[in-house]
């Protein structure tokens, strides 16, 4: 069953690939999120000092603006990576489920084997015991 092999490798070397790839999509969500984290936190930070002087009070406002959209626009791409998350989990789910099922058919194969083997060998010990009881027969008469 070098075919059932074979299938099961490449399934694993898809299944590998594709893990790969949600590692990356994670790992870019992360220095995102990171990033949109770090633009809240400097909107706090100038909050705080605009509150102190009333010149800064004008400025804040675009400043403000710009930081928000920065933030929806970082939203929106982490939107983007969690629906590619979510299709690579899905494709994992359906390579891994063909993995298993050629496991199992190799499984159920190598069973049958080793059925058949059994049942040869039984076979031929049985023989061997019906020729064993026809010569002892045969010596007594």
């Amino acid at each position: 069953m070098k075919g059932l092999k074979t299938l099961i490798r490449l399934q694993k070397n898809r299944l590998d690939a594709l893990r790969k790839d949600l590692v990356l999509l994670e790992t870019e969500k992360e220095q995102f999120e990171a990033f949109s984290q770090q633009l809240l936190e400097s909107l706090h930070a100038e909050l705080q000092a605009a509150e102190g002087m009333a010149e800064m009070r004008g400025f804040f406002g675009d400043f403000s603006a710009r930081i928000k959209r920065q933030r929806q626009q970082i939203a929106q791409h982490v939107a983007g990576l969690e629906r590619r998350m979510s299709a690579l989990r899905e494709q994992m789910a359906d390579v891994f489920s063909e993995q298993k099922k050629y496991e199992i058919a190799l499984e159920q194969h190598t069973e049958r084997q080793k059925a058949a083997a059994q049942a040869r060998e039984q076979q031929q010990m049985d023989e061997l015991a019906v020729q064993r009881f026809h010569r002892q027969r045969e010596e007594r008469t």
